[in-house]
């Protein structure tokens, strides 16, 4: 859908898949959850920016 509108729309957009296998990650990514979307390294939910309840499982 994402890539669609993008195409549609002559938006150069570029995806990152990244697969958090163990706490270290958690970690090292911050990651709050699935899914965690990001753009340009800021969370699209303003208020999981300041948030430290990293999860994983």
């Amino acid at each position: 859908m994402i890539e669609e509108f993008a195409e549609e729309n002559d938006v150069d957009i570029r995806f990152e898949t990244i697969v958090v296998r163990n706490e270290l990650d958690v970690q090292a990514y911050r990651y709050l959850g699935s899914p965690t979307v990001r753009i340009n390294g800021l969370d699209v939910d303003p208020r999981a920016r300041s948030s430290r309840q990293y999860g994983f499982g």
